[in-house]
C-alpha cells in the first residue's frame, strides 16, 4: 500500500465512479489512523473528516471542462511545490482532463514527468482517445466499465430499503434500462422517485419521473410477435398509444431487450431462435428511423415490424407443416420481388452447366448482394461478410467467418433466396455449399459491415464455440 505511482489515469463511461474513487483514494493515502495493511480509510480522523466536508487543503480538484487553459495549469504547478498541511500527500484530481488545450497538456506534462515526492495526480476522463500519448504513457491506467444490471439493481433496492420505501421490480428494471449502466444516473433517478414521499413506488408514481416505456409491455410485445399472435401484438401497440408511451423510447428499449435475448440464445448454441431474433432485431433497427418521420402515426413502423415478422414466420411454418405432395405439379417461381418468398432450394437440371469461374463470381458478387438487398435485406448483412471461394460446375462453395452466419444461410428459405439471386445474375441454378472458418477468419471487403461482429465487439460479447 505504501508503493504508489505518481500519476493515475481513470478512464471509462460517465457516472461509473471515477471521481468518487479518486476521492476515496485521496482519503486512504492520507488517513492518519489506517494500518499499513488496510486499504480503506477510517472516515473518522481529522484528514478523512476534512476531505468528507470538502475543506481539506490536501485535496485539490480541478474541472478541466471550465479550467482548461495554460494559466490554470501554471497555477497548479505553483501549488505542487507546497508540502501537505497534514498527511503525506497533496492529491490533485483533474476531472474531464481531455478538455485541456494542447498548451495546457504540454505544461502539465513537465509536472507529471518530474513530480515532487509529496504530490500525486489522478486524471479522470470519459474520452481517453483525446489524451496525448505522452500523458497516457506516464500514468498508471485503470479502465472503468459500466455497472452490471444485477449489481445496480441490488444497490438500488438496498438504498430504497434504507430510505424506508419499497419499489416495484418492473419500475427498478426500467430505471436500470434508462440509466444504461451509469450508477450516478440510476441513483439520481431513484432519488427523484423517493422524493415523491410514497412508501411504495408503483408505475403510477414512477410515470411522473420516468418516460413511460414499461419493461413488462416490452416483454409482452416481443412474446406476442414471436408467438405469431398478431392481434395481441397490435393491441399492445395501441395500448402504448393510449397510455402516452414514448414510441421512440419504447423501440430503443425493445432493441436492447431483443439484443440481450439474441446474445443469450447464441451463447446457448440455440441457433434457430438466435436466427429468428436476429431477423427481428434487424427489421426493428431498419424501421426505427421512420418513427420520427411518421409524426402523425409514429406507431406505424412498429405495427409493420410485427406484421412482417408474423407473416414471414407463419408462411415458413405452413410450408414445413404442409409440404407439397410429390405428385403435385411443380409451379416455377415467378421472377421479380416475389422471388424472395421462395421456401425451397431451386431444382437443378442435370444437363445444366456453368462456365463461370470463381474469379468471375467474386467480381460480380456485388450484383448478387444488390439483388438480395432488394428482396431480403436481412440476408444482405450476412452475405456481405461471406466470400465465394470455389465453384465446381454448378456447385458453389461460400465461406463464412462465423458458424452462426452459416446456419442462417443453410436455412432452406434463405438458401432459396441466394440461389434465386445467383440465377438472376449468372443464369445458372447453383447448388450452395457452405463452410465456416472461425479459426481462420476469411478476408472480406473492409467496407462491408459485419453487423453481428460489430454487436459482439461493442457490447463485449463473444460467439460461443
Amino acid at each position: 500500500m505504501n508503493r504508489l505511482a505518481h500519476a493515475y489515469l481513470f478512464c471509462g463511461p460517465r457516472g461509473v465512479g471515477k471521481t468518487t474513487l479518486a476521492r476515496i483514494m485521496a482519503k486512504t493515502i492520507n488517513c492518519q489512523t489506517r494500518e499499513s495493511t488496510a486499504s480503506e480509510p477510517c472516515n473518522e480522523c481529522e484528514s478523512c473528516t476534512a476531505i468528507n466536508e470538502g475543506r481539506s487543503l490536501n485535496l485539490i480538484e480541478i474541472d478541466a471542462a471550465s479550467h482548461r487553459g495554460i494559466n490554470e495549469i501554471r497555477e497548479l504547478r505553483e501549488h505542487v511545490k507546497f508540502f501537505p498541511q497534514q498527511g503525506l500527500y497533496n492529491v490533485f484530481i483533474i476531472d474531464e482532463v481531455h478538455m485541456l488545450t494542447s498548451e495546457a497538456f504540454n505544461a502539465l506534462l513537465k509536472t507529471i514527468e518530474e513530480p515532487p515526492a509529496h504530490a500525486l495526480f489522478i486524471l479522470a476522463t470519459t474520452e481517453v482517445h483525446k489524451l496525448p500519448e505522452t500523458i497516457i504513457s506516464r500514468c498508471q491506467r485503470f479502465d472503468f466499465k459500466k455497472l452490471p444490471s444485477t449489481e445496480l439493481k441490488t444497490r438500488l433496492m438496498a438504498i430504497a430499503e434504507k430510505e424506508g420505501a419499497s419499489i416495484e421490480e418492473d419500475v427498478v428494471d426500467t430505471l436500470i434500462l434508462r440509466a444504461e449502466g451509469c450508477g450516478r444516473d440510476a441513483e439520481s433517478i431513484l432519488g427523484q422517485l423517493l422524493s415523491l414521499g410514497e412508501q411504495r413506488i408503483t408505475w403510477e408514481h414512477a410515470g411522473l419521473v420516468l418516460p413511460r416505456s414499461d419493461r413488462v409491455l416490452i416483454e409482452q410485445w416481443i412474446t406476442a410477435v414471436l408467438d405469431k399472435k398478431i392481434d395481441s401484438a397490435l393491441s399492445l401497440i395501441q395500448q402504448l398509444i393510449n397510455e402516452g408511451v414514448d414510441i421512440e423510447r419504447f423501440a430503443q428499449d425493445t432493441v436492447i431487450v431483443i439484443r440481450q435475448k439474441m446474445m443469450q440464445e447464441i451463447s446457448d448454441q440455440n441457433m434457430d431462435k438466435g436466427s429468428i431474433l436476429f431477423t427481428f432485431l434487424d427489421m426493428l433497427i431498419q424501421r426505427m428511423p421512420d418513427i420520427r418521420k411518421m409524426t402523425e402515426i409514429p406507431h406505424l413502423p412498429l405495427e409493420l415490424v410485427a406484421v412482417e415478422m408474423v407473416l414471414n414466420r407463419a408462411t415458413s411454418a405452413s410450408h414445413h407443416t404442409n409440404p407439397v405432395p410429390a405428385s403435385a405439379p411443380q409451379v416455377p417461381p415467378t421472377p421479380g420481388p416475389g422471388a424472395a418468398l421462395i421456401h425451397e432450394p431451386l431444382t437443378q437440371h442435370h444437363t445444366e452447366k456453368s462456365d463461370h469461374t470463381i474469379q468471375t463470381i467474386q467480381q460480380r458478387w456485388e450484383e448478387v448482394l444488390d439483388y438480395i438487398q432488394h428482396h431480403a435485406p436481412s440476408l444482405s448483412f450476412v452475405l456481405g461478410v461471406a466470400q465465394p471461394i470455389a465453384v465446381n460446375n454448378t456447385i458453389l462453395t461460400i465461406a463464412f467467418s462465423y458458424k452462426f452466419h452459416q446456419d442462417i444461410i443453410n436455412n432452406q428459405k434463405n438458401k432459396a433466396v441466394v440461389q434465386q439471386a445467383l440465377r438472376n445474375v449468372f443464369g445458372v441454378v447453383y447448388d450452395i455449399r457452405t463452410i465456416a472458418s472461425e479459426e481462420k477468419p476469411i478476408k472480406t471487403d473492409t467496407n462491408k459491415d459485419d453487423v453481428l461482429a460489430v454487436v459482439l465487439e461493442t457490447f463485449e460479447g463473444a460467439v460461443a464455440d
